[in-house]
C-alpha cells in the first residue's frame, strides 16, 4: 500500500496550494516539472518521491511533516487530547514543551508517561491509520 492510498497526500497539497492562492502552473514552474505531472500529484494519480515532496513543501512554505501528517503541533495536541480523553486518559502540557499522559482510575493518576510533540503526532497518525484500516475493512466485507 502506497503513501497516497493511506493519506491522499495530493489532496493535502492541493488544499494548501489553494489556501495560499497559488496556481498549479505556478507551482509546477517553481518545481521545474511539467504541469501535467504536478496535476497528477494533486489528483492522487502519481505519488511524488521524497525529493519532490521536499521541493513541494519548500514552494508552499510548509514542512514535509505538515504535508504528510496534515497537522500543526497544536492541532496534533488537540487531537491527541481528544483521543486520549475518550480512552480514559488525561493529557497535560509541561513547561518544557513535553506532555504528560496520565492513566486515570477512580479520579486518581494510576500511571503516567512523558512524551514529546512528535510522539503525540505519531500517536494521532497511528490512530488515524488504524481508523482508516477499520473503515476500509467495512467497505470490503
Amino acid at each position: 500500500m502506497s503513501l497516497n492510498e493511506i493519506i491522499k497526500i495530493g489532496t493535502r497539497i492541493k488544499r494548501i496550494r489553494m489556501d495560499k492562492k497559488i496556481s498549479q502552473r505556478a507551482v509546477a514552474e517553481a518545481l521545474g516539472i511539467p504541469y501535467s505531472t504536478y496535476s497528477n500529484y494533486e489528483n492522487n494519480n502519481r505519488e511524488p518521491n521524497h525529493d519532490t515532496l521536499k521541493r513541494i513543501a519548500d514552494v508552499l512554505d510548509v514542512s514535509v511533516s505538515y504535508l504528510i501528517y496534515g497537522e500543526t503541533g497544536s492541532m496534533a495536541t488537540n487531537t491527541a487530547e481528544y483521543l486520549l480523553t475518550l480512552s480514559g486518559f488525561e493529557l497535560n502540557e509541561n513547561p518544557d514543551g513535553t506532555f504528560t499522559i496520565c492513566d486515570i482510575e477512580n479520579n486518581k493518576t494510576k500511571n503516567s508517561v512523558i512524551v514529546t510533540v512528535s510522539q503525540l503526532k505519531r500517536l494521532v497518525l497511528e490512530t488515524s491509520d488504524y481508523v482508516t484500516y477499520l473503515t476500509q475493512k467495512l467497505f470490503h466485507q
